[in-house]
């Protein structure tokens, strides 16, 4: 279970995407014989776009784990501006960072409400303004690419609409990660 520090630290407003991992070494509670990483270290300067390829098991998905703080390191840490994510508020990292997941689903909810799960305290007009800044990209992209628009405003992936909200993206699905 992570546990914020007694005075934990806010993130700079916005984030521009300075993130570091230093020696980093984790394992799952659920295989703590395996290391998921092993003394990983990565830095990415603000406005750097970086990839982070391998095969399945390769820790790809723990690195963001990591990134989102849904877990700590055993060993060394994550930084978003020089602050140890350990010391940060959890609550500052949410609110400014955004993730596009492998897996699309919806909420037994409305659309207006899984879009706002973005923002929760998202008024209704930013809720539509963020999902037809969806539907303009969507088409705008499927007309650049020759392909026929799709009627729905619901797309499989909401990065444009997010983007306007948080200036740090995650794509879980191509774990494409991006500073705006």
């Amino acid at each position: 279970m992570i546990v914020e520090t007694v005075s934990p630290k806010a993130l700079p407003r916005p984030i521009k995407g300075a993130v570091a991992f230093e020696d980093v070494s984790f394992r799952y509670p659920t295989r703590a014989d395996s290391l998921a990483l092993d003394k990983f270290d990565l830095s990415v300067a603000p406005g750097e776009t970086v990839a982070i390829v391998g095969p399945s098991g390769a820790g790809k998905t723990t690195v963001f784990n990591l990134l989102l703080r849904f877990y700590d390191p055993d060993q060394g840490r994550v930084t978003f501006h020089g602050i140890d994510l350990k010391d940060a508020r959890r609550a500052s990292l949410y609110a400014q960072t955004g993730v596009v997941f492998q897996d699309n689903f919806l909420f037994a909810d409305s659309i207006r409400e899984n879009i706002r799960l973005g923002r929760p305290g998202a008024t209704d007009q930013e809720v539509e303004n963020a999902a037809l800044l969806e539907r303009e990209a969507s088409d705008s992209r499927l007309r650049r690419e020759n392909r026929p628009t799709l009627p729905s405003t619901i797309r499989a992936c909401a990065w444009p609409a997010r983007m306007a909200w948080f200036p740090w993206m995650i794509c879980m699905s191509c774990f494409w990660a991006s500073s705006c």
